[in-house]
């Protein structure tokens, strides 16, 4: 997946969860499912994110959903934040 801002991303399941990294940054975003297709996003406490994070709280800071092309395959990624910005990601 890749945006813009934020550059190239890969979505894998790590530990059990899944996890998005974006590439550029190192940050690693905790994806976790809570309706349906959509999942909470909190930023994985870890590197030079570990700060930022914990300070974030346990609240989750954005919310992500898939979106399927007209054959099912997941080939958008959607991260809308607190603050109401939005992100897409597209598959490459």
């Amino acid at each position: 997946f890749a945006n813009p801002s934020f550059g190239k991303g890969a979505a894998a399941v790590a530990g059990g969860a899944l996890v998005l990294e974006l590439r550029s940054t190192g940050a690693k975003l905790a994806l976790e499912p809570w309706d349906g297709d959509v999942f909470t996003v909190r930023l994985i406490p870890e590197g030079r994110f570990a700060a930022v994070a914990e300070n974030a709280g346990p609240r989750p800071q954005a919310f992500a959903q898939f979106l399927a092309d007209q054959d099912g395959r997941p080939n958008l990624l959607r991260l809308t934040f607190d603050d109401g910005q939005t992100y897409e990601f597209r598959r490459e």
